[in-house]
């Protein structure tokens, strides 16, 4: 139900693919957020990297999920077979792309829905699945690389049979995998007759997930491949049966401590001399230009704080005004009376303050014109002429 309710409030949904973490991606249904915390769940150390990079030395395993439906090229695939052969026991896991969880997600949403909301739903569903049979459109039925072969020959089915030692105990009647390409393993690549190639998961003699391992790498280094992210991403994972397969898959790696997660866009990965990661926090005082473009802002803003707030020495109360000034009661009583905004009230408290002053006093308020001293009444009357 509360599947239904995201899916008719009008929440854009977020499908970014083959992201950890960031605003978008981290939450997506095609996201590796689950993936990466059941691996920090197994004992490992997580990073992201987005480019290919020497530090990529200090990982033992990598996770790649590439957004992009062309396999990887020529470069990119010779820096990871040297990667895996610099150290003993690394594991790389590559996740080729041809399921997108977006129709899934509209699928579950119609199922969950009242009868009044199915229809919008699945207009959803029907739109994720062209935009996804779009990007594959263009693609060759067949496509090959170093490490494996691609075949794209049939629309993608739903397996209903699994096999293989990642298989024991998952019932496939619960799980939701789905399989279009087909990938296999390419042993002609590699003149050396004694690399092992065999098939961790499988359907009907179709591979779901291989393993290559070969003596020219160092120690027990391995090269899984999975054919698509069906069990993987984030919206998979929430079917039990899928974290039961993808936990086996991390124990594939064995002892290992730290996994990198590569995010790459649709042009594939980017080989560079740099760290591969983009920094967070105090590491971007360590990279340049940004560091010296944050060092001016800094100064700036210091520059900006003592222009501001200009606080010299121990701050100190200052002393109000003396009470027995009567001068400041006058001008308080003036402020009173001319927000009233009533002149003819005003000028009446004036004359019964003059009478009442002369009385108490004994000394006359009285005006005075020329030598003649005018009366109370002739005073009365000139203040209420004047202006």
């Amino acid at each position: 139900m509360i599947v239904a309710t995201i899916g008719c409030s009008g929440v854009e949904l977020d499908t970014t693919y083959g992201r950890r973490r960031g605003t978008r991606g981290g939450r997506s249904v095609n996201g590796t957020m689950v993936l990466a915390a059941m691996f920090r769940e197994a004992g490992y150390h997580v990073s992201t990297k987005r480019e290919l990079s020497s530090k990529l030395e200090q990982f033992d395993v990598i996770v790649w999920i590439p957004n992009s439906f062309e396999p990887p090229d020529e470069v990119t695939i010779e820096f990871l077979d040297e990667w895996l052969d610099n150290a003993d026991s690394r594991t790389l896991i590559y996740v080729g792309r041809d399921y997108d969880a977006a129709a899934d997600y509209w699928t579950k949403a119609a199922a969950a829905a009242p009868a009044g909301e199915v229809a919008p739903l699945q207009r959803r569903r029907a739109e994720a699945m062209a935009e996804h049979d779009a990007s594959l459109g263009p693609l060759p039925s067949e496509e090959s690389c170093q490490w494996f072969t691609m075949r794209r020959d049939g629309p993608p089915q739903r397996v209903s049979s699994l096999e293989g030692p990642l298989a024991e105990g998952i019932d496939p009647a619960l799980a939701e995998i789905m399989l279009h390409t087909k990938i296999e393993l390419d042993p002609s690549y590699y003149d050396d007759d004694y690399f092992e190639f065999d098939t961790l998961l499988g359907s009907q003699s179709e591979p779901i997930v291989m393993r290559r391992l070969g003596p020219t790498w160092y120690g027990e280094a391995q090269l899984i491949v999975v054919a698509n992210g069906s069990f993987l991403l984030n919206l998979p994972l929430v079917n039990h049966e899928h974290r039961k397969l993808a936990g086996r898959l991390i124990a594939e790696c064995g002892d290992a401590d730290r996994v990198a997660f590569l995010e790459s866009g649709p042009f594939g990965m980017m080989v560079s001399g740099g760290s591969g990661e983009y920094p967070t926090g105090l590491e971007a005082l360590t990279v340049w230009p940004l560091n010296i473009v944050l060092l001016h802002l800094a100064v700036v803003g210091i520059l900006y704080c003592c222009y501001r707030f200009p606080v010299f020495g121990r701050p100190r109360q200052l002393a109000p005004p003396p009470p027995t000034d009567f001068g400041n009661h006058i001008k308080a009583l003036g402020e009173l009376l001319g927000q009233a905004g009533n002149r003819a009230d005003a000028e009446n408290r004036l004359r019964r303050y003059q009478q009442q002053a002369r009385r108490d006093s004994g000394v006359s308020h009285l005006r005075t014109v020329g030598d003649r001293q005018l009366t109370e009444q002739e005073t009365t009357k000139t203040t209420e002429s004047e202006p």
